[in-house]
């Protein structure tokens, strides 16, 4: 068993995996990540080891320590590399990838072994290109749909801050930035996948995940695969080669 464990910046999500499916999951905002760990053992049976893949922070990695050494097992802490699990890392410095990209990425090419557009939309939006032989090529990094609104509604002081909802022809402000910043996640989409499209001379598969999936699903003109728990699934790819045979 692997607890699998995905810090984000707004939701903490964790599964247990069985070496073939799911046996548990469950999720929780980030910021009560600590207090969500510290509950597990007395929820779930005791796994052989724990993998984070943690980009919200210190605090969070401190609880997934204690929580491992709660139950005496190893916690494998996800980290970019040169390769690993098939895929090799373009970044110029593999390092500096956030460690829920390089875990999407693999888990796209266990599921496809063929070129993908990875997109991951969450409090950023990613989207990441890995091309047929398992390279990862990079990707684009663009404000969610939230953030966008938030960081509009901040610096424009004029701007009506309601909700709104998505139009094709807004006729109010609060419409006009939803929709705005709906058309700019999918427009980037469908820009990134039309470049990588005429590189590659065929069509990627396009696996889509995060929280604002959905939203940004509806309104693409792309076959896409949506996955719920892609990174989750990377995490496990991972812990599972470093735990070895």
């Amino acid at each position: 068993m692997i607890l699998a464990l995905d810090a984000g910046n707004t939701r903490l999500k964790w599964g247990l995996h069985d070496g073939r499916r799911w046996a548990a999951l469950g999720c929780g905002a980030t910021v009560e990540g600590a207090a969500l760990l510290s509950e597990l053992p007395g929820r779930l049976e005791r796994p052989e080891r724990v993998a984070l893949c943690n980009v919200a922070g210190a605090e969070l990695a401190v609880a997934a320590r204690r929580l491992a050494d709660q139950w005496g097992v190893a916690l494998i802490e996800i980290r970019p590399r040169s390769s690993q699990c098939g895929v090799t890392n373009g970044y110029a410095d593999p390092g500096q990838l956030g460690a829920d990209r390089w875990a999407a990425v693999i888990a796209a090419w266990r599921r496809r072994r063929r070129a993908c557009l990875v997109v991951n939309v969450g409090t950023a939006m990613t989207v990441d290109m890995l091309d047929d032989d398992g390279h990862f090529r990079g990707g684009m990094i663009v404000p969610g749909h939230a953030l966008m609104r938030q960081a509009l509604a901040e610096r424009s002081a004029a701007l009506d801050r309601g909700l709104g909802r998505f139009d094709l022809y807004p006729k109010n402000t609060a419409n006009a930035v939803y929709s705005g910043a709906l058309v700019a996640l999918v427009g980037a989409v469908e820009h990134v996948a039309a470049r990588f499209e005429a590189d590659l001379g065929s069509p990627p598969a396009v696996l889509l995940a995060g929280g604002d999936a959905e939203l940004v699903r509806a309104h693409l003109r792309l076959p896409v695969e949506s996955v719920e728990h892609l990174v989750l699934e990377g995490v496990v790819c991972i812990a599972q080669e470093e735990a070895g045979p």
